[in-house]
């Protein structure tokens, strides 16, 4: 059975993950790391991290996955160095320079080549074998049968996203974030550009579109699909999340683990932690409206029914869904959404 690997973007999420029964955790110190905005951990932290998990048999594998700048490469060095010494299973890489240097200078430490590198063909597998890599992350763009090929590749392990965010572009070559906003993904600072409204104009003029979020895909989940990823080959079920709240990791990680024996509760309680509306991404074929949300750019959560009337004060609701005391609430219409919390229910 695939390991199934968990986003720790903070010490909550970690012990959530813990709790949920995942193999390994990912995450990354305020350094060179992909998600500069997560909750990230210091080396004390790290090393009290690393140690809990070991106790329980989890393993835990450090993001150093941002491209690096000449005068950086000696200190992503030394911080490559200390992980090594607090007992980290892994670094997840995506410079070429630092895996060289890795190779070379501090063999003991197994590297995974990160997602940022975009993978798609066992050559490229080959390639980074040489470079001392274990395992490859596959880019989120793969079909079933790209993965299949390379999975095939000799003495190489292969990780599959299976649940969470997709980018509108390639695997590490977006540079929407760094054009428009000076902030580039590849340096972990992403302006999320693809999740903010849009219009659509032809000459000039606009046109009707399905939503004002034009470039926002739905949220990868192929967790029914598990069986056909492990007859591929793969090692490594993979959750995206860092930047998501703990009861997200919790779920993700149970759902992960149920497969498809997830019962409807489940299923529900997943899309309430967080979803854009799911689609089964590149990797079973998902095309147009199955794979761009549109409507929105963050959390949607669940339909819990229609709004039948109302005055200035209240909200008429006719329910298909149990509605709580400050359950968050988000009203849809055809060109737009408003969000607050019940506050009172009558």
């Amino acid at each position: 059975m695939p390991e199934i690997l968990a986003p720790a973007g903070s010490r909550d999420s970690f012990e959530a993950a813990l709790a949920a029964g995942a193999d390994a955790v990912y995450l990354a110190m305020p350094r060179f790391g992909a998600r500069a905005y997560a909750a990230n951990f210091d080396l004390n932290e790290m090393r009290e991290v690393i140690a809990r998990a070991h106790l329980h048999g989890m393993k835990v594998y450090v993001t150093m996955n941002t491209i690096l700048f000449e005068d950086e490469t000696e200190e992503a060095f030394a911080q490559a160095k200390d992980l090594y010494e607090a007992g980290a299973d892994a670094l997840i890489v995506q410079d070429l320079g630092l895996m060289h240097m890795l190779k070379h200078r501090l063999p003991e430490m197994e590297v995974h080549a990160s997602t940022q590198l975009s993978v798609n063909r066992p050559g490229q597998m080959e390639q980074l074998k040489k470079l001392g890599v274990t395992r490859v992350v596959l880019a989120r763009e793969c079909s079933l049968k790209e993965i299949e090929s390379c999975a095939a590749v000799q003495d190489m392990e292969t990780e599959v996203f299976v649940h969470g965010a997709l980018c509108i572009s390639y695997s590490g070559q977006c540079q929407f974030s760094a054009v428009r906003h000076g902030r580039s993904g590849n340096r972990g600072q992403c302006a999320q550009a693809c999740r903010m409204r849009y219009t659509l104009e032809k000459d000039g003029k606009a046109l009707d579109a399905p939503g004002e979020y034009l470039l926002s895909p739905r949220d990868l989940s192929v967790l029914d699909d598990l069986d056909k990823l492990t007859n591929a080959g793969v090692d490594s079920f993979k959750i995206e999340g860092r930047m998501k709240s703990p009861l997200y990791v919790y779920e993700a990680v149970e759902n992960a683990r149920l497969g498809r024996r997830r019962t409807r509760e489940d299923r529900l309680a997943l899309a309430a932690a967080f979803s854009r509306g799911f689609t089964r991404g590149r990797m079973m074929n998902a095309q147009g409206r199955e794979f761009m949300a549109m409507e929105a750019g963050n959390h949607q959560g669940i339909s819990i029914g229609q709004v039948t009337g109302g005055s200035r004060s209240r909200i008429r609701i006719r329910l298909t869904m149990p509605l709580h005391q400050e359950d968050g609430l988000r009203f849809v219409w055809e060109k737009g959404s408003a969000g607050g919390h019940a506050n009172f229910i009558y």
